[in-house]
């Protein structure tokens, strides 16, 4: 999973440049890759999107204040930003970065999925449609200020989405998917199947062998997307 995580999190950082500076050079890009690769190294994190949007953040703040004091007017509408849009990562800019950017890479996983299952590489186009449900739940809990790194955190992100609960290191998961709505167990076990959790979910109960597993990978990747889309407007 952490692949769509970290894929996901450095378009995000690339896109919040861009949005401040124009066009990017190859070397800006290349600089904030690496920059973050090193944090990413550095440290272990938990909040990856917000790892990028920090290690963006020393340009942003120098594009932003530099359009705020212009005198220009054509530069300051060219820029359309004030510093204070973006200091944190869950302000309005960069909320509204992580949404764009997540939907995009949703819409080319979603494609991805669809090219190579013409191919027949049915475990690859599975794998592009993981990363697709995965990327959605990811921008749904950074935008909430939730963990979004590890499996776990992923998996916790779920069940806060259909229990209206973050559950702690000591929660029993049993008794508090008690108090999942339908909605919330129709995502749970949507987003099993859709990144193959467990097995027999999508490769014993819904088919017998290849037939009809692009139909119900796409299905599950689909539904779980809605409903975690939709939940995420229940929770705070």
């Amino acid at each position: 999973m952490q692949v769509a995580v970290y894929d996901l999190a450095e378009r995000v950082g690339i896109v919040a440049l861009a949005k401040t500076h124009g066009v990017l050079d190859e070397e800006t890009v290349g600089k904030f890759k690496r920059n973050f690769k090193a944090r990413l190294e550095r440290k272990e994190t938990t909040y990856p999107l917000y790892d990028a949007l920090e290690v963006a953040l020393p340009e942003v703040l120098e594009a932003g204040l530099m359009a705020a004091i212009a005198t220009s007017q054509t530069l300051r509408r060219q820029k359309q930003i004030t510093t204070q849009e973006w200091e944190t990562p869950l302000s309005g800019q960069w909320r509204t970065t992580i949404e764009e950017e997540a939907a995009k890479l949703v819409a080319e996983h979603f494609a991805a999925a669809e090219s190579l299952f013409r191919s027949g590489e049915t475990l690859r186009a599975t794998e592009e449609l993981t990363h697709a449900v995965v990327c959605q739940v990811v921008a749904i809990a950074a935008s909430k200020g939730w963990p979004h790194s590890s499996d776990q955190q992923i998996s916790d992100a779920i069940t806060a989405l259909a229990t209206g609960q973050l559950p702690d290191e000591n929660a029993d998961l049993y008794t508090l998917l008690k108090s999942a709505s339908e909605e919330g167990i129709n995502l749970i076990s949507a987003f099993g199947a859709a990144i193959g959790q467990p097995d027999t979910v999508r490769f014993g109960l819904f088919y017998e062998g290849n037939e009809g597993i692009e139909e119900d990978s796409q299905h599950f990747a689909k539904r779980a997307i809605e409903l975690a889309n939709w939940m995420s407007g229940r929770t705070t």
